[in-house]
């Protein structure tokens, strides 16, 4: 299981790890006062020929961070809602979600910025992906 580009990812400034078990966004950005959605930031692949269960987490941040509050959702190929939204910041993860043989689940992004943002204002975000019982 590892992470895929997703049809927003370069938007975000997506950067996937030499093992595909952490992503790194760079160019998040948005307008005060607004949410910005990348609906495909990124994708989590099973490559195996059997369903495993997964685990994303938060891992850090950086940048303009006191302006922006992320959730970050998981999404099956039917566009159901995997597991919980991660708040990105409270050091916490999606739970534990079963993705099934050969799938490619999509991850979303929704940042709200405050009304005290600027535009120019950007953030980094690194997110982990476990594989349990691997």
């Amino acid at each position: 299981v590892y992470f895929v580009s997703g049809a927003d990812g370069t938007a975000a400034g997506a950067t996937i790890g030499t093992d595909a078990t952490y992503v790194k966004f760079t160019s998040m950005a948005g307008w005060p006062n607004a949410t910005r959605t990348y609906e495909d930031a990124v994708g989590i692949k099973n490559g195996d020929s059997s369903d495993r269960e997964i685990v994303l987490s938060f891992d850090s941040w950086s940048g303009d961070t006191t302006y922006a509050t992320i959730y970050v959702k998981v999404f099956n190929s039917g566009g159901t809602q995997q597991g919980s939204t991660l708040t990105v910041g409270t050091g916490g993860s999606t739970g534990t979600i079963s993705i099934t043989a050969g799938a490619t689940y999509r991850v979303q992004w929704e940042i709200k910025w405050s009304a005290g943002a600027l535009s120019s204002y950007r953030v980094s975000v690194t997110l982990t992906l476990r594989v349990n019982n691997e």
